[in-house]
């Protein structure tokens, strides 16, 4: 039968179709399971994409926010600088006005202050014509003296009688007859006034109106000084001006001036007025004194014209006008120290004075103790003096005692005093003015010009160990600033003209030890020269130590080596003067030894370095006999440029003479230094 078909079969095809389908359902569960993994994975996906997309949007939002508070503080910022800016516009607006209203007050002031000192000009003009109409009237009055004078010198010539004429021919005019000690004093001073006159007018004129001119910038001082009352800080006004001050300025620094700076500024402008005070006080001391001594002055010159006085009666004035209680102005000092030059230049009796010993047997004790100094091998048995010069001196000796006989110990002792005192008070100036090249250099002058007449005039031998006591020289020279080296050239000179006296040069070996003189001297040789007045300030130097050395063989060779050796802690070491002498070799003959021919022909151009080198050479020459030279030089390069020197003066390319002493003596010290021909 057909449709009834075997059941086992039917099941069979059941049993596979239902296996089938739960295959496929199987695999439909795996799939779905499949799915849903992705779909966790997506949602999961899903999830971390809007957790970044929120962490972006809130650091976004986070820098937004910040960049925007960041905005808004500059612009308030840059509101706040522009209210500030447009503040300070203002406050420099109101300054402006206020500055411009105060210049032009000044200006009315100034104007004011110019028409002043116009006014005050025109009166010293008229002060200084008034001045010189009396300096002509004493002029002609002397010239009208001294023509008097000759009238009387002539007078009895003239009076001869007629007929003596008539009936005798003379054959030369009858002698004239001789001055009375009164006519001689009177014509001396005449011809000294008239040298003033000539040759010291326009200090004259400084002096008789020095206290006119202190006067004058006392005024001038004084209104700048109410110049300075008027602005803003004053004392007499101080809650006013320092309202007026603070309008002014204040605004520019934020009206903040501490209770400090206020109070400091009060006591800056009361030490300027103390300042001003002082000043003002001081130069009417001064004007009061300049104006004491140029009575003194004309009241000398007066008894000089009337022949009361000599030319001794300058003597205290001057010592007045140096020794005042606060030195004077620098115009006044230089012109009262020119007018004592060229009083001890043209007057004898002035240079008696200046030259009076403390002794009368001083001179020739001096004497022979210079010239057994100078001659320490050298007797003379059984005579008197030991040179021409010695004799020729004690001649002019005896005559001046003999001339002066009359003359009291007590005069003597009085003129001791003033002469003690000029040079104290003469010293004093010049060390207290240091900074001032015309006064020192105008008091070098006058001491160097003193020094030089005590050297010439042998019969007065002036004592001058106050002046080295007073270390004014020492001073000069080791002055660190404000002395120029011509200057300092200058002292030195002075100091070589007193190692002619030697009492003298024992007190300059006791100051110079005392004071490293010569020590700083010696340092200043190893400096190289920049310019032609440091070369002359080396060249002096040379020429005190050689002039030591010649002038005390027996003591001024160990003299040299002792004052010049430096300390143990210097730079240099303890070396001598030998040592600076090599170094100012080497640096002076560098170029020639390094650079060629042209160099040498360029250095023997310059005779000034060419007498440096030839007198450093020298005094080298005559002290490198008591040193160790290689251990003075102190050092293998210090040797080689020593040698290079001396070979360069072997050359005998700086022999200007014929007897060719440097090239020989170069050659001497190669030999003594151990190194090859």
């Amino acid at each position: 039968m057909y449709g009834a078909g075997n059941p086992h079969e039917e099941l069979r095809r059941l049993q596979a179709q239902l296996a089938q389908m739960q295959r496929e359902k199987g695999e439909a569960v795996g799939m779905v399971q499949l799915l849903r993994s992705k779909l966790a994975d997506t949602e999961e996906e899903n999830f971390n994409l809007q957790a970044n997309m929120a962490t972006i949007e809130a650091e976004i939002k986070y820098e937004s926010k910040k960049k925007e508070e960041e905005l808004h503080k500059q612009v308030s910022a840059l509101e706040s600088k522009l209210s500030f800016s447009n503040e300070r516009l203002k406050n420099a607006d109101r300054t402006k006005m206020s500055a411009l209203r105060e210049l032009e007050e000044l200006k009315e002031k100034f104007i004011v202050e110019q028409k002043r000192i116009d006014a005050q000009k025109r009166l010293l003009a008229s002060k200084k014509r008034k001045h010189e109409n009396e300096i002509m009237a004493v002029s002609q009055s002397l010239m009208a003296r001294m023509s008097q004078m000759e009238s009387k010198s002539t007078a009895p010539t003239a009076s001869a009688p007629a007929s003596d004429h008539e009936d005798h021919v003379q054959p030369q005019p009858p002698a004239p007859q001789p001055l009375s000690e009164f006519d001689r004093l009177v014509q001396d001073n005449c011809a000294l006034i008239t040298v003033l006159m000539n040759l010291a007018s326009r200090d004259l004129l400084v002096l008789f109106k020095g206290s006119t001119e202190v006067v004058a910038e006392v005024a001038i001082a004084d209104g700048r000084h109410s110049l300075h009352q008027s602005e803003p800080m004053s004392i007499d006004d101080s809650h006013g001006s320092e309202r007026r001050h603070s309008d002014t300025i204040g605004s520019s620094i934020g009206h903040s001036q501490s209770v400090f700076s206020q109070i400091a500024g009060q006591a800056q402008a009361q030490a300027q007025a103390s300042l001003m005070t002082f000043a003002k006080e001081a130069n009417l001391t001064q004007a009061a004194y300049a104006n004491e001594r140029a009575k003194d002055l004309h009241d000398a010159l007066a008894r000089m014209i009337r022949g009361e006085a000599s030319a001794m009666a300058l003597a205290p004035v001057l010592i007045r006008y140096l020794a005042a209680p606060t030195d004077l102005d620098v115009a006044l000092l230089s012109s009262v120290m020119r007018l004592l030059y060229c009083v001890m230049e043209n007057s004898e009796c002035f240079q008696n004075f200046v030259l009076v010993s403390s002794s009368p047997n001083s001179s020739s004790a001096a004497s022979k103790a210079t010239s057994n100094m100078q001659h320490p091998r050298i007797s003379f048995p059984g005579l008197r003096y030991s040179s021409l010069a010695e004799y020729l001196a004690s001649q002019k000796e005896e005559r001046r005692h003999s001339a002066s006989s009359d003359v009291t110990e007590e005069h003597l002792s009085e003129q001791m005093q003033l002469r003690a005192k000029l040079m104290s008070a003469l010293c004093r100036v010049i060390k207290n003015n240091l900074n001032n090249a015309v006064v020192v250099e105008s008091g070098l002058s006058v001491l160097a010009l003193w020094v030089d007449l005590g050297v010439t005039k042998r019969f007065g031998h002036a004592d001058f160990r106050s002046m080295v006591s007073t270390n004014v020289i020492q001073d000069v020279v080791m002055a660190p600033k404000g002395v120029s080296c011509a200057t300092k050239a200058m002292a030195l000179s002075i100091l070589t003209q007193l190692l002619h006296f030697s009492e003298t040069f024992q007190d300059i070996d006791a100051s110079a030890r005392r004071t490293l003189l010569f020590n700083r001297c010696a340092k200043m040789l190893s400096q190289p020269a920049k310019d032609t007045s440091a070369r002359e300030l080396q060249h002096m130097i040379i020429r005190v130590f050689l002039g030591i050395v010649v002038a005390y063989p027996s003591t001024g060779v160990r003299f040299v080596l002792e004052s010049t050796h430096g300390q143990a802690n210097d730079r240099d070491g303890d070396r001598c003067v030998v040592y600076h002498l090599a170094q100012l070799l080497h640096h002076e003959t560098f170029d020639a030894r390094t650079l060629g021919e042209h160099a040498v022909k360029r250095l023997l151009a310059d005779a000034t370095r060419v007498r440096l080198i030839q007198e450093a050479f020298g005094l080298l020459a005559l002290l490198v006999r008591y040193i160790d030279l290689n251990e003075e030089l102190g050092g293998s390069d210090k040797e080689h440029s020593f040698l290079s020197v001396l070979y360069l003066l072997r050359s005998k390319r700086l022999d200007l003479s014929s007897h060719d002493m440097v090239s020989k003596t170069a050659n001497a010290l190669i030999t003594l230094m151990n190194a090859p021909q």
